[in-house]
């Protein structure tokens, strides 16, 4: 595998790292989850906490490759999909969030 600039899977490996953004009970999960995890792991996991739209935009959604948002319990349209996409990243994310958004009910390529 290589990514956008030729780069072997091996590099992506070392050099990838996750962002994890939102608040609450799901931040306390994520800080748990990290606490055991090696530290090489734990070097490429930046927890931000929550983040308004525009944080979300001005802060991880400009130099970002891919955008992942695993929601269940929301309503409406999820502004932090529309905005990934508006940046031009593709989105990977569960039903709940393809809610409002106009998709086919099996949206799984259209994003």
């Amino acid at each position: 595998l290589r990514d956008d600039f030729g780069r072997d899977d091996a590099f992506v490996e070392r050099h990838a790292v996750l962002y994890v953004a939102g608040g609450g009970d799901q931040a306390q999960r994520w800080r748990r989850a990290t606490r055991g995890a090696p530290e090489a792991s734990k070097a490429r996991v930046r927890l931000v906490g929550a983040l308004s739209d525009v944080g979300l935009a001005e802060e991880l959604l400009v130099l970002r490759r891919v955008f992942v948002a695993p929601l269940f319990n929301n309503t409406g349209i999820a502004t932090k999909i529309v905005n990934a996409m508006s940046h031009g990243l593709p989105v990977v994310t569960t039903p709940g969030g393809c809610r409002g958004l106009g998709l086919p009910a099996d949206a799984s390529r259209a994003l």
